[in-house]
């Protein structure tokens, strides 16, 4: 089980980057 979630680490780190980067340029837009 470790394995597993120790490889779907990196894509899960992307898809948090990717929504937080998108969640600031949204609230950058606004301000």
């Amino acid at each position: 089980g470790g394995v597993l979630a120790w490889r779907r680490a990196p894509f899960a780190v992307v898809v948090v980057g990717a929504a937080a980067t998108t969640a600031l340029l949204r609230l950058a837009g606004v301000q």
